[in-house]
């Protein structure tokens, strides 16, 4: 099934979208220990924000599994593909993301 960017989702592979809800953002915050508002830009953080993104569809997906299908598509575009769902699902939101995530979310680019 194609990504439907009105939900907020973003194909990052064939057979893996990327949708952010509240609960995923819930199971980010849990799995870093901290608030969105506080990701830095660090791999640990991008590779959680795959994941998160990711289990709507893949509710067993591993963070290591993310991080194995981050290396396929590519580091890059892989967390320029999460920042464009996090934006569409929550525009609301990304201009209180810490400052990695808020480049992420407003470009589609990380140092990561």
């Amino acid at each position: 099934m194609p990504a439907n960017r009105e939900r907020g989702e973003v194909e990052l592979a064939p057979g893996y979208v990327l949708r952010y809800t509240t609960n995923a953002l819930v199971k980010l915050e849990d799995a870093l220990g901290r608030s969105i508002t506080q990701m830095g830009d660090g791999m640990r953080e991008a590779r959680a924000l795959v994941w998160a993104g990711l289990l709507h569809a893949h509710p067993d997906l591993t963070l290591e599994q993310a991080g194995e299908i981050m290396d396929q598509v590519g580091v890059v575009e892989a967390v320029a593909k999460a920042g464009q769902a996090l934006r569409l699902a929550f525009p609301h939101i990304t201009s209180g993301l810490g400052k990695g995530a808020a480049e992420t979310a407003s470009t589609g680019e990380s140092s990561a």
